[in-house]
């Protein structure tokens, strides 16, 4: 589509996302496993998720007042499958990284345990929203150095 879309998806912590991936694996199919520098977001029942096209956009939590980034497309099996939600890079786990690539850019310990810009301490609510220019072009440079690994 022409318009920009946004979706509202709700964070599933790893060991459950190994779970979800693990299941109703095809004949040679082998399951892949979700490391601690990924997170993934969506529907178990599948029907809602990022697409092609989507790769390196944010995935972003809205605390307080303010929306952080939280995560980056990467990849799923499929787009919106049953059993198979998406799986995003973990920005906070390539805050080194970032900074290195944009030294302005500052994180700052958030009171949920990650790292943050912002409010401290609210749980944050998940939505795929719009994020800086400078922020996407990162993370689609990540996205694809990812992929080479």
């Amino acid at each position: 589509p022409r318009v920009l879309q946004k979706l509202a998806v709700p964070i599933i912590d790893t060991p459950r996302c190994n779970l979800l991936y693990s299941k109703d694996a095809e004949s040679g199919f082998q399951p892949k496993a979700i490391k601690d520098d990924m997170l993934c977001a969506g529907f178990a029942e599948g029907k809602k998720d990022a697409c092609k096209g989507d790769s390196g956009g944010p995935l972003v939590c809205l605390v307080g007042r303010s929306w952080l980034q939280a995560g980056g497309v990467s990849w799923g099996e499929g787009w919106a499958r049953r059993n198979r939600p998406g799986v995003y890079i973990r920005v906070t786990s390539h805050h080194a990284w970032i900074h290195h690539i944009i030294p302005e850019l500052q994180f700052q310990k958030a009171g949920t345990g990650g790292l943050m810009r912002g409010p401290r301490g609210q749980q944050p609510s998940v939505q795929n929203s719009v994020p800086g220019l400078v922020a996407h072009a990162v993370l689609w440079a990540l996205a694809a150095l990812l992929t080479l690994l």
